[in-house]
């Protein structure tokens, strides 16, 4: 078992346990393949003398804190009377910058034996806690009506995966995957059934020697990105304000889910999930000689037959709400003769009409409005997508809440921290290109600036 007598060196051991453990994992991941039996043993040997070397690193802290202690002067209950240097906070000396990111602290006991003092005796509260403080910026406080929106009960996790996965959420239109790892690689065949790559079948004569084929794999690797979130209260506002937690369970998931939405579509994939509309597998379709933020019903067939025929059937049409108005316009004259002229043909079918749908209907394909679209009349404002041919990956623990009340100890504040790790992709790395055609297919198909 590691002997040690000194704290720096407990707290070294414990860097030196997490790193190894670390180093291992992120083997196994970036291979693609689950633990050996040695790694797994070595981790659960670390994490054994982790617990053990933590467990002495506490002990030894709270000692040292026990000593700090017996060492300040206990603060007089009345002031000297007459006296011009009375203690105050102002008569300390007070640290001009945070020189590191524990605000100056050596340790945690530290830290919380000055806050003890602060509590027992305000008029001798060290400089260094002013650092740590929250701003009322950043935090919500019972004092400030329009801040009394972020307190949150202990049941928020199970909501927010509810409702970040619903019907709307284009997160749960997309193929999704849980994963306990930072990044999976997935084997992919796009190898089209027409071409000369990969598994083939031919014709053969009766008696003829049958020609071989072998599979042709490519690779598609996901790494999760993180958004979080940090939210402060005060004790006050925890429990004065029960109304706050309908608040948040509403409010809350609406802004991850935008957040989320709106990098399946635009994500540049550094350090976020690489949006549809970023992807090599897209097709833009050239509005032509149209009014400047119009659609034409030209551009929107061609977009539908610029579709992967297969896809066609789940496709559906993500727009900006600005523009369905357009769509409801939009419609296409029929042949007509001298004597039975033909009226124009609606082109939109709206929600709650003959489309019997709960959306409305585009060339029988669901048109669903939603914010994370482009702005009306740029590329992106209106996309014809099969979100299945879109990837996400979303880390087994969901959506992660951590709840403490150190962060802000002396100012009797909550810190609650959220954390969600995803990421995503296209699935597939480019175009089609049909057997007998000259227009190439695509899974996602969008109208460009007009």
């Amino acid at each position: 078992m590691w002997k040690m007598q000194t704290l720096e060196q407990l707290r070294d051991r414990l860097a030196q346990l997490t790193n190894a453990s670390k180093s291992i994992l992120e083997t196994a991941d970036s291979e693609g393949r689950p633990l050996s039996a040695d790694e797994l043993a070595e981790v659960e040997r670390n994490s054994e003398e982790y617990d053990t070397v933590l467990a002495d690193v506490q002990m030894r802290e709270r000692v040292q804190a026990q000593i700090e202690n017996a060492a300040v002067p206990q603060p007089r209950q009345t002031a000297p009377a007459n006296n011009p240097r009375q203690n105050t906070a102002r008569n300390f000396p007070q640290p001009k910058q945070v020189l590191n990111g524990k605000h100056n602290f050596g340790s945690l006991g530290e830290f919380l034996q000055c806050v003890r003092v602060a509590q027992i005796a305000p008029s001798r509260a060290d400089g260094r806690l002013s650092q740590a403080a929250a701003s009322t910026d950043t935090f919500s406080s019972e004092g400030t009506p329009s801040d009394g929106g972020y307190a949150l009960p202990p049941d928020f996790r199970a909501t927010i995966l509810e409702k970040i996965g619903a019907e709307g959420s284009l997160l749960g239109m997309t193929d999704q995957i849980t994963t306990g790892s930072n990044s999976v690689t997935f084997p992919i065949d796009e190898t089209a059934p027409w071409g000369t790559d990969g598994l083939q079948a031919r014709w053969e004569s009766e008696g003829n020697l049958k020609l071989e084929s072998k599979v042709a794999l490519d690779t598609s690797s996901v790494k999760l990105n993180k958004i979080a979130a940090v939210v402060p209260v005060s004790d006050e506002l925890l429990e004065d304000v029960p109304a706050l937690d309908g608040y948040i369970k509403r409010r809350l998931p609406e802004k991850i889910d935008y957040k989320v939405s709106e990098k399946i579509l635009f994500g540049t994939g550094v350090g976020e999930p690489l949006g549809l509309m970023k992807g090599t597998d897209l097709i833009k379709v050239d509005p032509g000689s149209t009014p400047s933020g119009s659609i034409q019903f030209p551009s929107i067939a061609e977009m539908y037959s610029r579709m992967y025929a297969p896809s066609r059937s789940r496709a559906v049409w993500l727009v900006n709400p600005e523009i369905e108005y357009k769509l409801m316009l939009m419609a296409f004259m029929q042949a007509t003769s001298a004597t039975l002229p033909t009226p124009p043909v609606p082109v939109y079918l709206p929600a709650g009409s003959i489309a019997g749908a709960p959306y409305g209907t585009l060339l029988g394909r669901p048109v669903i409005p939603t914010m994370a679209c482009a702005a009306a009349g740029t590329e992106g404002d209106i996309i014809f997508a099969d979100m299945q041919s879109y990837l996400s990956l979303v880390k087994a623990t969901g959506l992660r809440q951590d709840v403490s009340i150190h962060a802000y100890f002396v100012q009797d504040l909550t810190a609650y921290r959220f954390v969600l790790r995803i990421g995503g992709k296209p699935w597939w790395k480019g175009v089609v290109t049909p057997p007998n055609g000259t227009f190439t297919q695509a899974h996602f198909v969008t109208l460009d600036d007009r």
